[in-house]
Order: C-alpha cells, then structure tokens, then sequence
C-alpha cells in the first residue's frame, strides 16, 4: 500500500517532520530545563506567523520532544475557539485537559489514580455548573479564579513531590480575545503566580504575526511576558529536508534532484502549505506513473495540473469569502506585485485590516500590505471574475 506522507490541509504528521532545526534547537535547549523546578522559571514561547506558515505543526513538535525530555514534562495541547461560550468556559476545559494528560502518565500508584479520577469528575461537574447557571458576564469575571485555584490545587495534589513540569499549548490563541480582551492579561496573571507558588507551568501561544502589534499599547505586560517566535517560510536547508525526509521515511523508492527542490523553491517561495500541496499531487502522480525519479521536466509537465488544483481547493475558496469591496482591494495590491502595496494607494483602505484577519494579505511595516502569497496575486490577475 501506497503512502503519501504529504497533507497540506492538516498539521504535520510527527513521523515526518524534520525542518525547523533552529526553533527545535532552542526549544530544547532553552526551554525544556526551563520547566525544571530547579530553574529560574519557564520560557513562555509566542510562535508567530501568518497562515499556513506551520505555527500549529512546531508547536505539535515542541510535545514529542517534551516527552523525550530527561525529566517528566506533561504537555497540555488545546486548540482556541471562538465556540466556547465564555473564557470561563474554556479555561474550565482547559484544566481539564490537564487533567487528561496526567491521567496517561503510567508512573501513578492506584490510589493517585483513583483521586486524579475523583478530581477530574469534580471538575467537570463544575463547568456544567457554572455554564449553566452563570450569566456570560460572571462567567467570564470568575475566569481567572478557575484557572488559577484548579490549577494549583493540580499541582499541589499530584506533582508538587515530583520533578517534573506542565507545559500548556495554546494553538489559535488570538481567538480567545473574542471572548475576552483580557484574555492574556490573565493568562500571564495566572501563570505568574503559579510560578512564585511554586508550581511550574509554562506556555505556548500560536498566532498570527501581527499580534503583539494589536495589543502593544493594552497589553505591554503580555507582550514582554512571551519569547517571540516568528516564522519564516522554509530556506532551502528547511525545505529539502521537509521534502526529502517524509519520502524517504514512507520508502517511496523515489529520488528527488538539488534542480526539483531549486524548482518547488521558486514556485512557493518556501511557503509550507503550498511545498506540502505540491509534493502531495507530484508523490501521487509519480507512484501511479512508476517515476523513480522526480527531475525538473517531469514537475514542469504536472504544474498545469498543480496550479489548477490550487486554484480550485484554496483560490477559489478565498475569493468567494471576500465581498466585491474587499476584491477590489485584493486587485489593487496584486496589481502592485512583485513589491508591497501601501496602505494610502489602497482605495477604501479601512478594509485592509478585514483581509488581514482573513488571512488573505499580510501587514509588512508601516502602512504597506501584501497578499499571503505571489501565487494567489496569478490567480487573481489571471482569472476573469464576474463580481
């Protein structure tokens, strides 16, 4: 049976992932002792970058390589909604997801097992509770509380005896400001005073690159709270091996050239989502045509094919989320590639921060704009469109 190790429209599978060589180095050098209880405190790590970028993939790394660490680190991944009803709500699920991942540890005797179960149901009971019979407005006001007494009580429970660290992976963390903006102010809060308790939690957020630059002039705290992580497209060393590595893992039996790798560089400008795209429709293709080797004229020969599948599972998607307005907007900064657009040529430039939000142009310094991505700029200069 054929596997293809390549998946744009999910993170990246652990198995395969062999990039970002320098964000694991100092996430392992750095950040894991700093969960020791012996440290002076965790690094709190911020992954910054627009979409697709892999923020969500380093940070499912960053677990595998806690729990390789020389000492027990329990990390705790949960993914933002604007879907929960309150903060409170999700800090409730949050602790316990906690909950959950101590549960999987095997190094419990059965009498701490049978309290992390009776814990765990008390916490439950309690979230049903309060959603229940708490206005939104107090729910969100007791947020704070929640998280801060159940998360020391955890800690003091079951962990305070034992050398190790919890770790709490937020991924799509800007979207909890929908339900609170005070939503990091109390996350540092709370994490800050677990700390001076002796109780070590560190944290992770995943968001996109504008961030801190929202919330600078509330939030200075928050923002001086976090390591920032900004994230870069693959150079040629990231992509050659997010390319070559998953390929040979699944024994594909196929060779792929320096010139084939300089080529899928030049198309994607070492974006992660679209190197990924590429490489799944190529890997197919060459397994059902017998290619043992994927050399630059094989590639250009399928790129029609590639190009029109982009267009028509993510370009054709984006331009159908954006009114008539905002695509007027879109026409105007592709019409001003290959360089950035800025904001003061932009007709009805209000509506850049809409686009930005949807992912589809990205903010780079002040006042100037792009798209996401020099691919989607062909397809709208391309393509006729009745709006």
């Amino acid at each position: 049976m054929f596997l293809n190790p390549f998946n744009p429209n999910y993170p990246a599978d652990i198995r395969y992932f062999a990039n970002r060589k320098r964000e694991l180095a100092w996430f392992e050098e750095g950040v894991i002792p700093s969960l020791h209880p012996s440290s002076s405190g965790p690094w709190n790590i911020a992954i910054l970058g627009p979409w697709g970028i892999g923020k969500t993939s380093l940070a499912n790394r960053f677990m595998h390589s806690c729990r390789q660490a020389p000492f027990d680190i329990f990390p705790v991944f949960i993914s933002c909604s604007r879907g929960y009803d309150s903060l409170y709500g999700f800090f409730s699920m949050l602790v316990s997801f906690v909950a959950d991942e101590l549960s999987k540890h095997k190094g419990w005797s059965e009498k701490a097992m049978e309290q992390l179960r009776d814990w765990q149901l008390s916490i439950h009971a309690l979230g049903l509770t309060v959603t229940k019979r708490q206005r939104p407005d107090m729910a969100t006001a007791g947020a704070a509380d929640i998280l801060r007494r159940q998360l020391r009580d955890l800690w003091e429970r079951f962990l305070a005896d034992r050398e190790c660290g919890i770790l709490l992976i937020l991924d799509d963390a800007h979207l909890l400001l929908s339900l609170d903006k005070q939503a990091f102010l109390i996350l540092r809060a709370v994490i800050q005073d677990l700390h001076l308790l002796g109780a070590r939690y560190g944290l992770v957020i995943t968001g996109p690159s504008e961030l801190f630059e929202d919330i600078r002039l509330e939030s200075e705290p928050v923002v001086r709270f976090f390591n920032k992580m900004n994230l870069k497209p693959f150079d040629r060393e990231d992509l050659a091996d997010a390319i070559r590595y998953p390929v040979e893992r699944v024994q594909a039996g196929i060779t792929i050239p320096d010139e084939t790798l300089d080529w899928i560089q030049s198309k994607t400008n070492g974006h992660p989502y679209f190197v990924t795209f590429i490489m799944r429709v190529m890997l197919m293709n060459a397994h059902s045509e017998r290619r043992v080797n994927l050399d630059v004229s094989y590639c250009e020969s399928k790129w029609p094919e590639i190009l029109r599948l982009i267009y028509a599972e993510r370009f054709d998607v984006d331009w159908s989320s954006v009114p008539p307005g905002e695509r007027m907007i879109l026409r105007q900064i592709a019409a001003a590639a290959p360089g950035d657009c800025p904001a003061k040529d932009v007709q009805n430039s209000g509506l850049l921060s809409r686009l930005v939000q949807k992912n589809l142009v990205i903010r780079k310094g002040r006042g100037m704009y792009t798209l996401y991505h020099p691919l989607f700029g062909e397809y709208i200069q391309q393509v006729d469109f009745e709006d």
